[in-house]
């Protein structure tokens, strides 16, 4: 029986410093994120307490005119007491609309103020980004069951991903949305009264464009599986908690997979190892990466034959190298007939968008039940009988705060 490796004594106070740190790191983000959505709050306040003080004045100035008027009415009697009612009248109302009309311009500079600070806040320094990854953050890892591994458990985890994601970015649209509607209307009053000019109703449709844009690119690109910060979210969540949701026998390796003798030590690095409907990993495969372990052998974990042992057959490796030969060679040619067909495409859609797009969708609902999904473990340059696992099929999960982000955009 092959005696298995045992980690020295340091592994165990590494992990510890690790996990230190990751705690602190984590401490740090939700700090961060506190203090952005803080400042957000400040801003939106500011917004609101000036529009109250605006919407006082006006009150307070209709108030005034109202009574101006009644009085301006009881001298009916007589010429001279008409002229004089008429005359004091239009005194009050000419200096309360210099009133309201400074309350407006005070108006307008606070507006200008906290919608250059609410960009800065969004666009600049990326508010939305971290909500997006913080609220993922909270997401755990459901434990494997039945024989399951982290990848039998990827396309679950990236849903509720999804889910969680768009339940709390949902106060961020409304509260976007709040101010945008109040710009819209402190700029239409401008606007009756001659305050604003063309340029300055551009500046700000452009503003606010920006801002939008940027609360829905990271719920639309996190519905991708294969998009890099969908790969780096789930690479996140598989590094932290990976290990004891899918623990095997054997401490520190993590089951891959249903139906395969495959672990790995290092979960964080299996989003990156996908491959979707054949196309190439976002890293080269490798079983040094991974940590790959096959589970009924524990002791080897790189794969690579003892040429000095008696269970070595010369023949059997020659074959096995031989067989990665003619794979990488089949594979090659599957590139360049791909990249044949790409530019290929490309010039009929030059030549005829319309009918191209309607074939593409078409071929799209067609083979929607064809599309696969593999982690690459290995490359075929290592002695490991199997490289490409399946796994569930990682398909393109809707999200509601996208499609949301999107019809306010």
């Amino acid at each position: 029986m092959e005696e298995q490796i045992k980690a020295p004594s340091w592994v165990s106070e590494v992990g510890q410093v690790q996990k230190e740190i990751e705690e602190h790191f984590t401490f740090l983000e939700a700090a961060a994120v506190g203090e952005l959505m803080g400042e957000l709050q400040s801003s939106l306040s500011n917004m609101a307490v000036s529009h109250d003080r605006y919407t006082e004045m006006l009150h307070l100035t209709s108030n005034k005119a109202d009574a101006a008027a009644e009085a301006a009415s009881e001298h009916t009697d007589c010429g001279s007491s008409w002229e004089e009612a008429r005359a004091a009248y239009s005194q009050v109302v000419g200096s309360i609309e210099g009133g309201l009309q400074q309350a407006l311009v005070s108006l307008s500079a606070t507006m200008n103020t906290e919608r250059t600070r609410l960009h800065s806040l969004i666009v600049d320094r990326r508010l939305v980004r971290q909500a997006t990854a913080f609220h993922a953050s909270q997401v755990s890892l459901d434990p494997c069951r039945d024989g399951q591994g982290l990848v039998d458990v990827l396309p679950s985890l990236h849903e509720r991903i999804i889910r969680q994601v768009d339940q709390g970015l949902w106060p961020v649209a409304r509260q976007l949305a709040a101010a945008r509607r109040l710009s819209e209307l402190v700029e239409h009053r401008l606007k009756q009264m001659s305050l604003v000019t063309v340029e300055d109703e551009d500046d700000t449709k452009h503003l606010f464009h920006e801002v939008f844009a940027e609360l829905a690119q990271w719920p639309v690109r996190l519905q991708d599986p294969s998009d890099l910060f969908t790969r780096a979210t789930l690479s996140n969540l598989l590094e932290r908690d990976g290990l004891g949701a899918c623990p095997s026998e054997h401490r520190g390796i993590a089951m891959l997979g249903k139906g395969t003798d495959l672990g790995v030590r290092r979960p964080g690095t299996l989003p990156h190892i996908v491959s979707y409907d054949d196309e190439e990993p976002v890293i080269s495969p490798s079983a040094l990466i991974v940590g790959l372990v096959n589970l009924s052998r524990p002791a080897l974990e790189s794969g690579e034959p003892n040429p000095d042992s008696d269970s070595f057959d010369r023949q059997l490796y020659r074959e096995r190298c031989e067989a990665r030969v003619a794979i990488a060679a089949e594979q090659a040619k599957l590139r360049e007939v791909k990249a044949a067909i790409a530019s290929a495409k490309a010039e009929l859609r030059m030549e005829y968008p319309q009918l191209v797009e309607e074939a593409e969708l078409h071929d799209t609902v067609d083979n929607a039940t064809e599309s696969s999904s593999n982690v690459m473990v290995c490359n075929d340059a290592e002695d490991w009988d199997v490289c490409s696992v399946p796994m569930p099929r990682m398909e393109w999960k809707p999200s509601r705060m996208a499609a949301l982000s999107l019809e306010i955009f």
